[in-house]
């Protein structure tokens, strides 16, 4: 090897040398900054520094929003929760399709307290709570969440009537999964905090939809017919209350006028009595007399017939 060969080996070197010097700046430089990030508003962080939980207290544990300055990466590894957003998972393991033949598969569908089936498929949704317990025991939220929340549904289903389910029921059932799904969130320390259950679907199967859609309309036109019949009754009866009363008050009101009519001719009977006993003719005669007076009175107009057939007489 002459002298030339030499010196460009020796200036390839120095070059090598130069390249790796930089390269291991670059790295060191890049590792140095690692630790550094940025937290959104709706965001918290946690350090872990070789895998255990920097910080001795919770408000030293959780890092709020703004700059967070940590060890490069290969100490420390900085696990950012989304703690401000609101999360959800699609329920659909109650939705099945249907087989190449047609028929009902064997799983996928939710079993109700009576022995039916239904389609179900709802939206979970929930918040992180405990940025802590997340970073620590969570590794695939969404699924933990889907499948709790579906084993809760399993449950739920299977302690309700069908009827109850696809009518007036779902409220209900929404509350009463959230609080299993949140119990069992909270036993698997997963700080994840439930915050609604919305129902996308509650549809009887394909094969049997007819049969359950005839028995709903047959339920609502009973619960119409029954509450127009509560309407006309509410209607028809106070006016039949108010007829029977105005017919017994006429009732009452005419009884009372003919009894003391009654008991007014009565005392007059017992009074005339001993005088017609006595003198029966004068008594009759007189008595006629006051009859036709009393009627002459009540006439605007009276015309007099004489009995000898002499003209009519004009009596004022």
């Amino acid at each position: 090897m002459n002298r030339q060969d030499s010196s460009a080996l020796a200036n390839a070197l120095v070059t090598l040398a130069g390249c790796f010097r930089w390269g291991v700046i670059i790295i060191l430089v890049g590792l140095a900054f690692s630790g550094l990030r940025m937290i959104k508003n709706d965001e918290a962080a946690v350090i872990l520094r070789f895998g255990r939980l920097v910080g001795s207290s919770r408000q030293e544990q959780v890092h709020g929003p703004g700059l967070l300055v940590a060890f490069p990466s290969v100490i420390d590894r900085v696990v950012v929760v989304p703690v401000g957003r609101v999360h959800e998972v699609t329920i659909d393991a109650f939705a099945p399709g249907l087989s190449t033949l047609g028929l009902i598969r064997a799983s996928g569908y939710a079993l109700t307290g009576d022995g039916s089936a239904v389609t179900l498929r709802a939206t979970a949704k929930y918040r992180i709570e405990d940025p802590v317990a997340w970073a620590l025991a969570v590794q695939n939220p969404a699924d933990i969440v889907r499948g709790t929340v579906t084993s809760a549904i399993g449950q739920a289903a299977a302690g309700s009537p069908v009827d109850q389910l696809l009518t007036t029921g779902k409220k209900e059932l929404a509350e009463k999964i959230l609080s299993a799904a949140q119990k069992q969130l909270d036993k698997l320390d997963t700080g994840v905090g439930l915050i609604a259950l919305e129902f996308r679907a509650i549809e009887p199967p394909r094969e049997t939809k007819a049969a359950f859609d005839a028995v709903i309309d047959a339920t609502v036109n009973r619960e119409t017919a029954v509450k127009e019949a509560v309407q006309y009754r509410e209607q028809i009866v106070p006016a039949a209350v108010a007829d029977a009363a105005q017919t017994v008050q006429d009732a009452k009101a005419l009884a009372s006028h003919a009894s003391a009519a009654a008991k007014t001719d009565l005392a007059e009977f017992w009074g005339v009595l001993p005088q017609f006993q006595t003198s029966p003719l004068v008594t009759s005669e007189r008595l006629w007399a006051d009859r036709v007076s009393e009627l002459l009175q009540r006439m605007k107009t009276t015309w007099g017939l004489p009995p000898d057939g002499s003209p009519r007489l004009l009596l004022p």
